[in-house]
């Protein structure tokens, strides 16, 4: 990355971080009562835009062609249920300054693209964004659970049609390798592809003799027959595309996970082809004894990085962020952690 390019970065970061400087909410908010409805800025600088929400789930760049220094548009998750998307935001200057509404990503009722819309209490809740290309944009969300593509074009983004969400031939292979159950939220193993914005990232995982992350015995799903230690996996957080192929990872908090008293199935990364203009789940995934599914060596993945080497012949890396066990102190806002936190290479 250009040092201008990460000057830049690392300022819009700490705009953001320090939110205090930048954003306020209302009455009752982090300023307490008798403030103004609205956003509110505290900026005498004049460096600062406010936000939506004082919650900033994930930001990315657009790279710009050409050679440019300074980096393209940038792309800031809203996490606002009633309207939530991406904003864009030029950064040539400061502060930065929303791009034409009608290049920001709305997320409509049907997400996914499969004819049915999600509804309450099964909306995604979008989480993350990376741009992987000039032209390729990932959402990730959870909730409902799915990764959605958009086309990313350097920001200019017609979202008159899928919000701005972009489509892709979605399928599982046929034969006898997948169940109905293994990915209950894509089409049926065999059946033909479908035009989807986003691929589900629910997936049955096969763990026997898996426990929580607190060492109590795990209680699944039994979505695979005659494995006990079976679980559908949720809470995406991450998804990188590298080498015609896009890994997911998923932290999978068990259901009596709390902040105070966390609880973690084993974490899992899922492996797709992405080529072509297509999406299935990869069937002959070497790394696992269940098809395109990476259980990890430790709890909560929170990212999955793609990394290709300089040398010829190029190799390929996906880069698993495992956080470890992650909860509150008592009821005090400090994070702790509970047990190992390292990259994974896969």
């Amino acid at each position: 990355m250009p040092y201008r390019s990460l000057l830049l970065l690392l300022l819009l970061c700490s705009l953001v971080l320090q939110a205090e400087s930048c954003w306020y909410p209302g009455p009752g908010g982090l300023r307490g009562a008798g403030e103004d409805d609205g956003n509110i800025i505290d900026d005498p600088e004049g460096r600062c835009t406010a936000l939506p929400s004082p919650i900033l789930p994930g930001l990315a760049f657009i790279p710009r062609v050409g050679g440019a220094v300074v980096p393209g548009p940038l792309w800031v998750v809203n996490p606002v249920l009633s309207s939530q998307g991406l904003l864009a935001f030029d950064v040539d200057e400061l502060p930065p300054a929303s791009r034409v509404p009608s290049w920001d990503v709305a997320i409509p009722a049907d997400s996914d693209g499969d004819g049915v819309d999600e509804g309450a209490p099964g909306l995604p809740i979008i989480n993350g964004v990376r741009i992987e290309s000039n032209t390729l944009g990932l959402i990730t969300a959870h909730n409902y659970d799915e990764v959605l593509f958009f086309l990313n074009a350097l920001g200019e983004v017609d979202n008159t049609l899928d919000g701005g969400l972009t489509r892709y031939l979605v399928s599982v292979p046929g034969g006898d390798v997948f169940l109905a159950t293994d990915y209950p939220n894509l089409p049926e193993p065999g059946a033909s592809a479908q035009a989807r914005t986003a691929v589900s990232t629910v997936a049955c995982v096969r763990a026997p003799g898996a426990k929580l992350s607190e060492g109590s015995p795990l209680k699944g799903d039994d979505c695979a027959p005659g494995v006990a230690n079976s679980f559908y996996s949720s809470e995406t957080t991450g998804a990188t595309v590298i080498n015609g192929k896009l890994f997911v990872s998923l932290s999978n908090e068990a259901p009596l996970h709390t902040p105070v008293t966390p609880f973690y199935r084993p974490g899992t990364v899922l492996a797709f082809a992405f080529a072509g203009g297509g999406v299935w789940p990869i069937p002959d995934l070497p790394l696992t004894g269940t098809p395109s599914v990476v259980i990890t060596e430790g709890f909560n993945p929170t990212d999955v990085i793609g990394y290709t080497t300089p040398t010829t012949p190029a190799r390929h890396f996906v880069l698993v962020v495992v956080s470890g066990v992650i909860g509150t102190d008592g009821f005090q806002p400090v994070k702790v952690v509970d047990s190992e936190s390292f990259i994974e290479v896969i």
